[in-house]
């Protein structure tokens, strides 16, 4: 099934395991508790879309548009969101474990207690806006869990 426009749409706690959602708009949609384990979002538009406590377990949002997006709690194991841009969006206590972010863009994204064992940041923009001071910065990112192997 193709899915292109869901913006504003309700899908709290639906199964969309494996859905083919490239490049659909979720823009505003409410998908918390939602399963997309393993589902293809590539170039999805999901600005201010709400995903928390989503299970999006090895999903590919490879270009996708999650600017101001709400993943709060969300599960994002083994995610591929290589050059994402997720400007303001919430990942507060998110897995990321072993996600992929490189290149993407997390300026002003809030991980405070996310878990990023594994997850590969290279190229990540995690700098703050010029507006925003250095010290809120530092606190946002301040309970985030990093685990770095040593190669």
């Amino acid at each position: 099934m193709l899915f292109r426009s869901l913006g504003e749409a309700s899908l709290v706690g639906a199964e969309l395991s494996g859905a083919d959602l490239g490049e659909a708009d979720l823009s505003g949609a409410n998908v918390t508790e939602a399963r997309l384990n393993g589902a293809r979002l590539k170039e999805a538009v999901l600005v201010g879309a709400r995903l928390g406590g989503a299970d999006l377990t090895d999903v590919r949002l490879h270009d996708a548009d999650l600017r101001n997006a709400d993943l709060t709690g969300a599960t994002l194991t083994n995610a591929e969101m290589i050059k994402v841009n997720a400007v303001g969006a919430w990942f507060e206590g998110a897995k990321l474990e072993g996600a992929r972010l490189g290149g993407a863009v997390l300026k002003n994204a809030v991980l405070a207690r996310a878990v990023l064992t594994n997850a590969d940041l290279s190229g990540a923009d995690l700098r703050s806006e010029e507006h925003t001071s250095e010290l809120q910065s530092q606190f946002r990112i301040s309970y985030a869990v990093f685990c770095l192997k040593k190669k």
